[in-house]
């Protein structure tokens, strides 16, 4: 679940691993208690000054549903999302 956070870096940097949950995973509120709100996870990059964080019901990402950035490697998408499959 989640594109991996880009690392805000010069062209050519590898961007972070995913660490959790998996691309493609189901959130629901028994998965992501108490509202389907996931926490992703990735893996930091030296000297990353901030990441950026998509979400999208799409493997394509046709359809971004939340894009934003955070400080920290880790971040929840700050609204509750409907039972589903997430990329």
């Amino acid at each position: 679940m989640g594109e991996p956070a880009a690392a805000e870096q010069s062209p050519g940097a590898v961007p972070p691993t995913l660490v959790g949950p998996p691309d493609g995973a189901t959130t629901t509120g028994a998965s992501d208690p108490p509202i389907g709100l996931p926490a992703l996870r990735w893996s930091p990059i030296p000297a990353a000054n901030r990441y950026s964080a998509q979400l999208s019901p799409s493997a394509g990402f046709a359809n971004l549903l939340i894009d934003w950035d955070t400080y920290a490697t880790a971040s929840s998408p700050g609204a509750a999302l409907a039972d589903g499959t997430y990329h």
